[in-house]
């Protein structure tokens, strides 16, 4: 009996400490987050405040590039997010050698990032292309031609 208390404390001091990350992992995405968001914001005000850059299509080609930098850097902030409230069970997956729940988890996490990935860039390519031809249609009503 003497030798399985020791272990049963050691082995709740690791799910302790393990538990650490969610709140270690949740405060570093929280100041990823806000040190993107800032960068973001001076970019932002950086363009604007350029005076030779007169050129309307490079200036809304470039808002929108940072509009798709901002997004993802939001994206990858959550998703460690996501990642750090999984450690504690990954480290109890090892700490018991459960090498087939671990290996089914990560299987199922790699097909769902597939399906999601897939899923945001059909939609995505879909909405800005639908966006793209009714710009181009309302831009070419007067410039109608004729192919003989």
């Amino acid at each position: 009996r003497n030798k399985q208390q020791p272990q049963q404390q050691q082995q709740q001091k690791v799910i302790n400490v393990s538990w650490l990350s969610v709140p270690t992992g949740a405060i570093l995405s929280l100041l990823a987050l806000l040190t993107h968001l800032g960068q973001c914001n001076n970019n932002h005000l950086d363009s604007h405040d350029d005076p030779n850059n007169d050129d309307t299509t490079q200036s809304m080609s470039n808002e929108y590039a940072l509009l798709d930098y901002k997004i993802a850097g939001i994206l990858y902030c959550l998703s460690s997010f996501i990642e750090s409230l999984s450690e504690p069970l990954v480290i109890r997956c090892l700490q018991r050698m459960d090498v087939t729940t671990k290996a089914k988890a990560e299987g199922a996490a790699l097909v769902l990032k597939s399906i999601s990935c897939f899923v945001c860039l059909y939609y995505l390519t879909s909405s800005s292309l639908d966006e793209a031809n009714k710009n181009n249609n309302n831009n070419d009503t007067n410039n109608n031609f004729a192919v003989t």
